[in-house]
């Protein structure tokens, strides 16, 4: 069993008797009062802290060693352990009264636990715990079956609750029964003047529609007849189009538009076509790009290389011309001249790389 962190010590205490007058307003306020299963949370939280002593001094017992058994093998939890166990805290949480409070008893000094009385501790409370489980599960039992009783007695109020309003609800429909039909009646009466008002309404409504109507198909007619003109208009500027297009095209290798009649040349074709010819010619627009920006680079590398070819070259040049020999003087060449060979191959990798090949 292992704990996030150790709990804080627990100290004994006894809980004093209330007074009546405390007593007397803890009745008026309805205070919360302590329940069976809050006394067993109180018995599990200190064998929780018993049990985390227990592990403390079995840590303790393992860095000592096996030797450090014998230290305190008298103060083992089955002889008599200072820490608390479930019988003191038993008898603690049964002295505690209706309104008492809780005053700390002084503790004698604990004595250390060695490595085999902590384990045997830690076994007994361990079946301690499962003993308060055990009695906390009976306890849950019990309170539930006590809701469910609440609850069933609830739902047995809310349902006669229901039935009666539902009674009284009828009995007031059927006494005012006549009243209801004299309404009616009279509301048929309104909704029959209604009626005849409303046709002579319509009637009228139809005479105004129909002559509505004829005014909508003359002006439906005259904008035929304009949508008729400019549909024979655009007809004859896609045939002109279609017959003399005004860009040549450019893939003049391939079979298809160009290579029919005008006359069999549709507007779907022709976007077609061009669509064709506008993509490869961004293809191409993409390639001269890159080409310009390798050249750019490349321009730039091709300097850098120059630079360093002449510079070598103009060294040398001027310690030939002063007369200057030796060994130290070629070693001096050799190098320079191995660096400059150097960075000559490294522009010449990095051409390669990227596949320049002017």
């Amino acid at each position: 069993i292992q704990f996030a962190a150790p709990p804080p010590p627990i100290a004994s205490s006894v809980l004093l008797e209330r007074s009546q007058e405390t007593k007397g307003v803890a009745r008026k306020k309805e205070k919360w009062r302590p329940t069976a299963l809050d006394g067993l949370e109180s018995r599990e939280r200190a064998l929780q802290a018993e049990v985390q002593a227990l592990l403390d001094a079995q840590s303790a017992g393992l860095v000592q060693g096996l030797g450090g058994d014998r230290i305190s093998e008298c103060g083992s939890v089955s002889g008599g352990s200072s820490t608390p166990t479930s019988h003191s805290i038993r008898a603690r949480s049964e002295s505690r009264s209706g309104g008492g409070g809780i005053v700390p008893v002084r503790q004698p000094k604990r004595r250390p636990v060695g490595l085999r009385g902590a384990r045997r501790g830690l076994l007994r409370d361990m079946g301690e715990l499962a003993v308060l489980k055990t009695e906390g599960l009976h306890i849950l039992d019990d309170e539930i079956v006590r809701r469910e009783d609440i609850l069933q007695q609830v739902s047995t109020w809310e349902s006669r609750i229901a039935g009666a309003r539902e009674k009284l609800n009828s009995h007031n429909s059927h006494e005012t029964g006549e009243s209801e039909l004299e309404r009616e009646e009279a509301a048929v009466d309104n909704e029959i003047q209604e009626m005849e008002e409303r046709l002579q309404q319509l009637r009228n409504r139809k005479r105004m529609l129909g002559q509505q109507r004829e005014e909508a198909v003359n002006k439906r007619e005259a904008r035929l007849s304009s949508y008729r003109g400019a549909l024979r208009e655009t007809e004859a500027q896609v045939r002109e189009f279609l017959k003399r297009p005004p860009v040549l095209a450019r893939m003049s290798d391939e079979d298809g538009f160009y290579t029919l009649h005008h006359s069999r040349r549709t507007l779907g074709m022709a976007r077609e076509w061009w669509e064709r010819e506008a993509g490869t010619l961004r293809t191409k627009r993409e390639e001269t790009s890159k080409e310009k920006d390798a050249l750019e680079e490349g321009a730039g590398m091709w300097q850098n290389a120059i630079e360093a070819v002449n510079t070598f070259e103009d060294e040398l040049r001027a310690q030939m011309a002063g007369g200057e020999v030796g060994k130290e003087l070629f070693r001096g060449q050799i190098k320079k001249m191995g660096d400059v060979i150097g960075v000559l191959g490294g522009i010449l990798d990095q051409a390669q790389e990227r596949g320049w090949n002017l």
